[in-house]
């Protein structure tokens, strides 16, 4: 006959593995992925280009990088503790390049290159969609967003704006649940104290 001490104690530590388990996966289940759709650029954004605020819901005009033409802007209370997408909606307001001229931006967030787009002459005016996945970036909930210009149109051949309020949505983690999702955590992992004093006793 097995030592009752001894297989008691094997069930407990077994069931004791199983509980740290699950509530590993509550707390992972409540890590949620969320998006979070800004207005990007708005007028508190910091732009450098050839004139800047157009004075008509535009930025403008990119065509250096030697400059440092850029548009940035810091993106506050998103909730994200961590960022491993974006996906931006902007307005060309105007595009007055010649001779397939053409202007490049890469796209930072914290710093970190996640990205870039190119606006060329035969793009005309209209709407840029692009979307970006990369390595997961952390953070406190707030992020810098950043556009620079990365090559010097010739002299001459034109330049782009840019609309204010497009939109930048950051795909990430959202690691503060809601206080209602709290409360059921809280009930989960109490039921899960109450099963390994059931099992003691």
């Amino acid at each position: 006959m097995s030592d009752p001490i001894y297989s008691n104690s094997f069930v407990l530590l077994g069931d004791r593995k199983k509980m740290n388990k699950l509530a590993i996966a509550l707390v992972a289940a409540f890590l949620t992925s969320t998006a979070q759709a800004i207005p990007f650029p708005t007028s508190s954004a910091t732009v450098v280009a050839s004139t800047g605020d157009l004075g008509n819901g535009s930025f403008g005009y990119f065509w250096s990088a030697g400059r440092g033409d850029k548009i940035e802007q810091l993106i506050t209370g998103t909730g994200l503790t961590s960022v491993n997408g974006l996906a931006l909606q902007l307005d060309i307001t105007a595009n007055v390049l010649i001779n397939d001229a053409f202007v490049n931006w890469d796209l930072y967030l914290n710093d970190i290159l996640v990205g870039d787009w190119t606006w060329a002459d035969s793009d005309g005016t209209g709407t840029l969609n692009a979307s970006y996945s990369f390595s997961s970036i952390s953070g406190s909930g707030d992020y810098l967003l950043s556009m620079r210009v990365t090559n010097e149109v010739a002299a001459g051949e034109g330049s782009i704006a840019i609309g204010k309020d497009g939109t930048a949505t950051l795909r990430g983690t959202n690691g503060v649940p809601e206080p209602a999702s709290l409360a059921l955590l809280g009930i989960g992992l109490t039921g899960l104290g109450a099963m390994r004093l059931r099992k003691q006793a």
